[in-house]
């Protein structure tokens, strides 16, 4: 397999990444994930007209200052001169590498020219590109699907438009657009991506164990494999999946007692995290605690849930869980389980 462990100028320490998730891979998720041994984590989709105008909500999606590892940020935009100058906000603020979204299917995304609409219009596509791989020196890579649906697939074109427009790595969803998260990935596509273009190529779609990614990169052939839904309340998901890589024993999967403490671990980070956005607002001590506190365990209830998969009673526990507001309450709860 003629695979790479390099994006542009960027060197990797192994072929797994995650992805970027919208309303999950925040920086308390990427911590995590890096804890277990990911490559590279990218962030969660960020808005780049909204990070023109500096919004605060924005800017918050955009903490990665001192983050360790390679500073991954995601970007969507329908504007070319948006994209690029988001691109050089980020990197400004510290990002190593720009991801252009170019595949998400989300009705409202979609509506806006942004995600998977791109794959509509390849010409504005190409331009979003090279406006961005012009403005910032830093490795660009582009996040792509099938197409908009089978009758439309472009895939092919639309990888090596990319290269050519320069980006370091092209990253393809075995779907299309109207098939959202439904139905098999087609790796095949993966395959065919890989043959057809000269930079890296990263997999994504149904990891969801360990054989799942071997497979991926063993018939694809592709650089990189990028796990997502499967990582939901599993990080140990990415230890199992890099040593199936490396021909290893599985790790034993965590005790229960294990799964709660990284849960609350999780939960407790975000909290701090989401607390100091409210303090560099200009809040006082109590008020930022009491919002961020709140703000963040709304935020993580649903991924809260996920830790509890194949424990007793997990379904009514994932019910009681989604009707707790602050962090005793849920630490409480979890270790009544």
């Amino acid at each position: 397999m003629n695979a790479t462990l390099k994006i542009g100028s960027l060197e990797l320490k192994n072929r797994l990444l995650t992805a970027p998730i919208a309303g999950y891979s925040d920086r308390a998720w990427r911590e995590l994930c890096r804890a277990h041994g990911a490559a590279l984590c990218y962030g969660e989709m960020i808005s780049a007209q909204a990070l023109c105008y500096n919004n605060h909500k924005t800017l918050d999606l955009l903490d990665i200052t001192d983050e360790e590892e390679i500073r991954a940020v995601q970007l969507s935009g329908s504007s070319a001169q948006y994209m690029a100058q988001g691109a050089q906000i980020a990197a400004e603020r510290g990002a190593q590498l720009i991801d252009l979204n170019m595949g998400c299917p989300a009705p409202k995304i979609f509506k806006n020219g942004e995600g998977c609409a791109h794959m509509a219009d390849i010409k504005r596509a190409e331009g979003v590109i090279r406006a961005v791989t012009a403005a910032v020196s830093l490795p660009v890579t582009v996040k792509f699907r099938l197409g908009i649906n089978e009758q439309s697939r472009n895939y092919l074109e639309f990888a090596q438009m990319a290269e050519a427009a320069g980006a370091a790595a092209v990253c393809l969803h075995g779907r299309y657009r109207e098939q959202f998260y439904g139905g098999a990935a087609n790796w095949q596509a993966i395959a065919q991506v890989k043959q057809a273009v000269n930079i890296p190529v990263i997999g994504n779609g149904d990891i969801f164990c360990a054989a799942d990614a071997a497979t991926m990169l063993r018939q694809t052939g592709c650089d990189f494999v990028m796990a997502a839904r499967g990582l939901m309340g599993n990080p140990w998901l990415i230890e199992e999946i890099l040593a199936a890589f490396n021909g290893l024993p599985l790790p034993q999967r965590p005790a229960q007692e294990e799964i709660i403490a990284t849960a609350l671990a999780h939960l407790k980070r975000k909290v701090q995290l989401s607390v100091n956005c409210r303090l560099k607002e200009g809040l006082d001590k109590k008020t930022a605690q009491k919002e961020g506190e709140h703000y963040a365990v709304v935020a993580m209830r649903s991924l809260m849930c996920c830790y509890l998969k194949g424990m007793r009673h997990a379904a009514s526990a994932r019910r009681e869980l989604m009707l707790l507001s602050d962090y005793q309450q849920i630490a409480d709860f979890l270790y009544g389980l």
